[in-house]
Parts: C-alpha cells; sequence; structure tokens
C-alpha cells in the first residue's frame, strides 16, 4: 500500500473504519522505521573506552564498555571485567575500576556473553619523591620519653610516594630513633637533630631532650588482648625515676581518676566494680564508687565516700572538707553534678535538673564549681560556671564543643578541651580564657584529641592527655612535651598534679 493510498482511504464516512485503517496505514507505511527497544535486539559488537589506559603504580582509573546490536544502535547489557595479569592492574569485576600494582604491561576484557572487547593497561613506576615532610617539625622528649615520628614523602606532581625511609640521630647521646619505625626515645638532657631519608632526599626535626619538676598521678587503662578493660593508677614523680602503681585492696580490680587533696595528705580515687562497653570500646561506661585513702598509708583500709556504684569524677574543695563529683541513679542515664562531705554523709544536688554534665572542678576560692553540659538532641557542649550554693550560674559556648573545665591557681582563668569538626577530621585544641569565657586563646592546636587538662599548681604549665600518653605544655603553648607513653593497647588519662 502506498503512502497516498492511505492518504485516500480516509475520505471513507464511518469514523470508526477510519480509525483503524489509519491505523494499519501508518503501521505498513513506518515498517522500516521501528523504534529500538532494550534488551530486544542481541548485541553483536562490543567497545571499550579508552583503548589504552596509561597509569602509574598506585594509580586508578575506570574503562567503560559498551554493546551494540546489528543496526549499530546501543543496547542494555551486563558486563563483566577481568585482568589478564592482576600483578600488574586489577579491574573491578563489576564496575570496570582499573588499579595499577607494579610497571608492566597487561589487558582488561569485558565481557558479556560470547561477546569481548579488550584496552590495554600500561603501568609505569611511580615518579621519584622530591621532598619529604615530618609529621612533627620539633619534638620535645622528657628521659625516657617516647615519640614516634611520621614521613611523607612527595614526588614532583605533590603526590604521596609509597616508599621506605630510613631514620638516624645525629647524637644518640641525647636522643635515639629507630632505624625504621621513627620511633624517638629521650636519653639524656640537650638537642639534636633527627633525620629521615629516602633515596637522596631527606627531612629533619629537632629533638630537645629536658628535665621536668612535678610530680603527678594518672589513670592507665588497659585492653589487653581478648581480655576485658581494666584500668590502674600511676604515680609520676619526676624523670627519670620510674612510674609506681598505687597499691590497692584486694576486691578493686581496677581504679581511675585519682583527686587530691589541697594539703596532698588525701586521694579519693574511683573504685571500678565493673565495665560496660562494645566490644570495640568506642565509649566506656563504668560502675564505681568514690574511696577516699590516706595517701602516706594507701594499704591502709579504703573508706567508701559514695555507695550507690554510679558516682565518678571527684573534685576537692580548697579548704578540704567538700567533694564534687557526678553520679547518676542508673547506668548509661543523666546524671547530676553532687557534693558531699569530705567525711562522709548524704549527698545534695547541684545542678537543679539532670542532664548530661562532664567532670566538675572546683575554683581555688571555695565559691564555685565548673563542669560542661551537653544539650539533649543537638549533642553541643558548653562549659557553666555554677555556686556552690545552686543561686547562680554563667554559661559560656565558644565556637565548637567545650569540655573538660580546668582553673588556673589564682582563678581568674579556665582551660578546657574544644573539639572543631571539618570533613572526615577533628582538630582538637586547648583553650584558656576568663572565666566569663571571653578573652579565649588557643594554647594548643593537635589532630588527636587533647583531653582532660589541668594546671599545675605553680599556675606555669597545663598537663592533658593526647594520643594515648600525657603531655605537658606551657601556658604560652611553648615547649609542648609529651611526659608518658602508654604501651601498645593501654592508654594515659585524667592526670592530678600532687600539691
Amino acid at each position: 500500500m502506498s503512502i497516498h493510498a492511505c492518504r485516500r482511504s480516509a475520505h471513507r464516512p464511518l469514523r470508526r473504519a477510519i480509525t483503524v485503517i489509519a491505523g494499519m496505514a501508518v503501521l505498513a507505511c513506518d515498517r522500516d522505521h521501528e523504534p529500538t527497544i532494550p534488551g530486544v535486539h542481541p548485541p553483536v559488537a562490543l567497545a571499550v573506552a579508552p583503548p589504552v589506559l596509561r597509569l602509574m603504580v598506585g594509580g586508578s582509573a575506570n574503562v567503560f564498555a559498551q554493546a551494540v546490536d546489528a543496526r549499530n544502535r546501543v543496547v542494555s547489557v551486563s558486563f563483566l571485567w577481568s585482568s589478564a595479569d592482576p600483578t600488574i592492574a586489577t579491574v573491578g569485576e563489576r564496575d570496570g575500576a582499573v588499579v595499577a600494582i607494579s610497571p608492566g604491561s597487561t589487558t582488561v576484557t569485558a565481557t558479556a556473553g560470547t561477546l569481548t572487547a579488550t584496552a590495554t593497561v600500561l603501568v609505569r613506576p611511580p615518579d621519584p619523591p622530591v621532598a619529604i615532610s615530618i609529621s612533627r617539625p620539633s619534638v620535645s622528649l622528657l628521659i625516657g620519653g617516647i615519640e614516634r615520628l611520621a614521613a611523607q614523602a612527595t614526588d614532583s606532581g605533590g603526590r604521596a610516594t609509597n616508599t621506605a625511609f630510613e631514620w638516624s640521630s645525629a647524637d644518640p647521646s641525647v636522643a635515639t630513633v629507630g632505624r625504621v619505625d621513627g620511633v624517638v626515645t629521650g636519653v639524656a638532657t640537650g638537642t639534636t637533630r633527627v633525620t629521615v631519608t629516602t633515596g637522596t632526599v631527606s627531612a629533619s626535626a629537632t629533638v630537645s631532650v629536658v628535665e621536668f619538676a612535678g610530680s603527678f598521678a594518672f589513670t592507665r587503662e588497659t585492653l589487653p588482648g581478648a581480655g576485658p578493660l581494666s584500668s590502674d593508677v600511676l604515680l609520676y614523680s619526676g624523670s627519670p625515676a620510674p612510674l609506681q602503681s598505687l597499691p590497692r585492696p584486694l576486691e578493686f580490680g581496677s581504679i581511675a581518676s585519682p583527686a587530691w587533696s589541697p594539703d596532698g595528705t588525701m586521694l579519693v580515687v574511683e573504685g571500678i566494680h565493673a565495665f560496660f562497653g562494645p566490644p570495640q570500646y568506642e565509649w566506656v561506661e563504668r560502675a564505681s564508687d568514690l574511696y577516699v585513702l590516706d595517701a602516706s598509708a594507701p594499704t591502709l583500709p579504703w573508706r567508701a565516700l559514695t555507695t550507690n556504684g554510679l558516682s565518678t569524677s571527684a573534685s576537692w574543695s580548697p579548704d578540704g572538707k567538700q567533694i564534687a563529683y557526678l553520679d547518676q541513679d542508673q547506668l548509661f542515664a543523666t546524671n547530676r553534678v553532687s557534693i558531699i562531705d569530705a567525711s562522709g554523709g548524704v549527698a545534695r544536688r547541684l545542678t537543679p535538673i539532670e542532664g548530661y554534665y562532664g567532670r566538675p572542678r572546683w575554683s581555688p576560692d571555695g565559691k564555685r564549681v565548673a563542669f560542661s553540659e551537653t544539650a539533649v538532641g543537638t549533642g553541643s557542649t558548653r562549659i557553666i560556671v555554677m555556686h556552690v550554693d545552686g543561686t547562680a550560674s554563667t554559661a559560656f559556648t565558644p565556637v565548637g564543643a567545650s569540655y573538660d573545665p580546668s582553673w588556673s591557681p589564682d582563678g581568674t582563668q579556665l582551660v578546657f578541651s574544644r573539639s572543631r569538626f571539618g570533613s572526615g577530621s577533628v582538630t582538637s585544641e586547648l583553650v584558656v580564657s576568663d572565666v566569663a569565657g571571653s578573652n579565649a586563646r588557643v594554647v594548643v592546636s593537635l589532630p588527636e584529641y587533647a583531653t582532660e587538662p589541668t594546671w599545675s599548681p605553680d599556675g606555669r604549665r597545663i598537663l592533658f592527655s593526647s594520643s594515648g600518653g600525657l603531655r605537658v605544655v606551657n601556658i604560652d603553648g611553648s615547649q609542648l612535651t609529651r611526659v608518658t607513653s602508654a604501651p601498645d593497647g593501654s592508654w594515659d588519662r585524667a592526670p592530678a598534679w600532687i600539691p
């Protein structure tokens, strides 16, 4: 039937007949222009792009495949990818993602049924490094202190290169360094340089080994293999003297968070009954009570200050008569800041409502207590300064999550931890401000958490927990020094200066 004949048929009088005949005419007249329906026509050929892929060792890119039918129309099919030599380059079975493994040439193949198409992959060696950066350009250590340095080499394009490093110390009598692992150990007071080398490229860091005047106690928590978490209280009495464990009654498998009375004669610790948390220990709660002991005779019987099983984070009043602490009615619930006489008795609540509060710290004048408060829902954290009679409080919320406040000896300033969250990273700061939160300045900024700061009795330094150990820094931010390095599987926290 011709197109003209089809059109002439439209002059027939019956509308229904017109519709039927017109439809048949369109099908007959347009039979050579059928629409493409994906999957109806079988593929007859495959093509890949790019046909040649050039990569450097460690680089990656995607190759793409396409199937067409006999009329060169694209057909939707599934592909399977394979590499002729995975030691040179691998390819994702479903996505065509190629990763360069070692120098050489290989092919990657796309398969759909009985059809295949191949791309060549050429892998060249990595570019040689032209620069090295060290994680810390300067390190301050105590005698016997340990700090691990890390290095990163980059090529002329600024790309990180995977290369072996060799470390050396200019003066091993001051500080040594592991030839392969970059672990620096302080040997004697003085200054030296530690150098890292790969090929003809090198970089150096200054290492200062210093003396440290001061004594403190702290908690060392340990996760021994697959066993339960445990903790102990250790005493540091000056470099290079060894650490000593605080003796404890046999009924306490773990103790933590020492707090000294103002005259240094008494000590409050947490006697831990049990640890609670997920297997990976991303967070841990504990069932514990506060116990008072004579610091000069720690083996004598300890006196239970609380008995509810959920008391933590003690802080003495400056006259030594009262203790502020955190307690709660049940595990994983809201808590409150409470105050109890050091001799015992009934505690009174300081915070008017229950919430999520951080460790309280008593002011040197005995009139106020500082602590952090986490908002329900948002998770934002701010610092609260409250009068011990509960009549007035001041809150300030610097930029970032703020917590762990500690008073300067003269009572005019607070140091606290602050976290800033970026895209996939956290910057942790120690910040000093006045008690109202103004005139804040950053003392330390680190890529790892810096927590639980505490001011030295002379007001010149701040001791804090960071990167598994304890560090001390001058209040002007100078001479950041590692003072403890916990063994593998352990971390040091909750430092407390000994008066």
